[in-house]
């Protein structure tokens, strides 16, 4: 067998995951804006974590039916990020980088940092 054939065999055998769902999604933020992201210790990859499930939401958001009770959740959620953070600049997630105001507004998670930790992670991200 080949390098080649044996690789293909061996990701056939890999269980295929499936994509969260919107409701899977806004759990999960809603647990990191409970919980993590108020600790002092937390780093700057669990913080981007976060962003990059938030970013998530947004892109499922259109395509997904959301309950009334989701639509709460993810307010509140969203209402603790903002207590909790400070805006910056320039995106954290360098995709999402734009001048362009109404992907910013879209995505304005992106453009917030923790206040716990803002100085600190300035200089980390370079801005």
């Amino acid at each position: 067998m080949t390098e080649d054939e044996d690789l293909k065999e061996f990701f056939a055998r890999m269980p295929k995951r499936k994509p969260p769902t919107l409701k899977e999604c806004i759990e999960r933020w809603s647990k990191r804006t409970q919980g993590y992201l108020q600790w002092e210790k937390i780093g700057i990859d669990d913080y981007l974590l976060a962003l990059y499930t938030r970013e998530k939401v947004e892109e499922l958001l259109g395509k997904e039916d959301v309950s009334e009770e989701l639509k709460e959740k993810l307010d509140v959620a969203d209402k603790k990020f903002i207590e909790l953070t400070r805006e910056t600049e320039k995106s954290l997630i360098s995709t999402i980088e734009t001048k362009d105001n109404e992907t910013k507004k879209k995505y304005w998670f992106a453009y917030r940092l923790l206040s716990a930790h803002y100085d600190e992670w300035l200089l980390y991200a370079h801005f």
